[in-house]
């Protein structure tokens, strides 16, 4: 197996035993040929996953969800669950990078205040 396709299996594994992910998950990304697609399986899941109705509020949302969240691992994910128990209330994008939350790669499925940064592709569908 190519160095690539070995780092997607591994990501994959990750899924599957950290992340909680299920086979039936999986088999929603699986190219026409059998495989999985090029980049990361998280990433592809998550644009499977959700929409712009079915983005995550970190003040609400469960463990389970918070993990389907690219950019939330299990430690963030855990941290915000914390926090929420303490009533504490995700106001700034800042308040996730300060739990461990890579922006970058969460800001497309996330919400605050009722608001949501989004991506240029997701930007152009709502206004054309």
């Amino acid at each position: 197996a190519s160095l690539e396709r070995e780092h997607r299996l591994y990501q994959t594994d990750w899924l599957l035993r950290i992340y909680q992910y299920n086979l039936k998950d999986l088999r929603e990304i699986i190219t026409d040929n059998g495989n999985l697609p090029k980049g990361d399986p998280k990433i592809h899941l998550a644009h499977h996953y959700f929409n712009d109705h079915n983005l995550v509020d970190p003040n609400q949302a469960s463990y389970q969800e918070l993990l389907r969240v690219p950019g939330i691992g299990p430690i963030s994910a855990k941290r915000i669950i914390n926090l929420q128990s303490k009533k504490f209330i995700f106001k700034r994008r800042q308040d996730l990078k300060a739990v461990g939350v890579v922006l970058k790669r969460a800001d497309p499925y996330i919400v605050l205040n009722g608001q949501n940064q989004t991506t240029l592709n997701n930007f152009i569908e709502l206004y054309n």
